[in-house]
């Protein structure tokens, strides 16, 4: 379960499934891994309200993780969960693929900017800008001499995926959640901006932080350790 309502509740550090998760894709990206989750649970908490969100944004990180191949859930109780497929295809702890859930794939020629992941098992997802990237076979950086005079302008043809590289030191890590370096951890400065740092205490001013930019911390933890170091 979440923080609040895990076997480990009111022990010190108790992170519940929340940490777990990011622990273990970080297990399976180091040992290129592919896994499926078993029993996820829709038990409601109190109203529910935060149950059906929580839920669905955990299994929203399965999929965009690249890590998972499907699930099975315990239906108990939370029938309008987002990622409760019993109500759909009854059957208890049947088993489903996270594409039933999360978003589909691009087409040949469609944008897969925010799936980064294409259908057809011989494209792959390449950036033309910031605002399009498409599934192709290949991709020439430049312009695409192929395409409508309106539209013909540089690609970057950098291939984007769901697994993202784990950040450096000086990089945000509010996305990748997790850090190149074992020893250090993902802490949250403030909205849209985290660093991979040692150690953090909420409401410090960090001194290594450009001086126009040192304002106090938030410090939450958003990776459950930097990356896990296996031998």
């Amino acid at each position: 379960g979440h923080a609040a309502s895990a076997a480990c509740r009111g022990r010190p550090g108790c992170q519940g499934a929340d940490a777990g998760l990011e622990q273990t894709i970080a297990w399976a990206r180091r040992y290129n891994k592919k896994l499926m989750l078993t029993e996820v649970s829709s038990i409601p908490g109190g109203d529910g309200e935060e149950c059906r969100a929580r839920l669905g944004g955990y299994l929203q990180r399965l999929n965009d993780s690249g890590v998972f191949l499907g699930y099975q859930v315990w239906q108990s109780g939370c029938r309008d969960c987002p990622g409760e497929l019993a109500a759909r295809r009854p059957g208890n702890l049947a088993w489903y693929r996270l594409g039933d859930f999360g978003q589909r794939c691009a087409g040949d020629f469609e944008d897969c900017s925010s799936s980064r992941c294409c259908g057809s098992p011989g494209s792959r997802c390449f950036e033309k800008d910031g605002s399009w990237a498409a599934c192709q076979a290949r991709c020439q950086p430049g312009v695409d001499k192929t395409e409508p005079r309106e539209f013909r302008t540089n690609w970057t043809c950098r291939e984007l995926d769901v697994t993202p590289a784990c950040s450096a030191a000086t990089e945000d890590c509010s996305k990748t959640r997790c850090c190149d370096d074992p020893s250090r951890r993902c802490y949250l400065k403030e909205e849209g901006w985290a660093v991979c740092r040692r150690e953090c205490t909420a409401g410090e001013v960090w001194e290594e932080d450009d001086p126009e930019h040192r304002t106090p911390w938030n410090c939450t933890l958003l990776s459950a350790v930097a990356r896990v170091l296996l031998k």
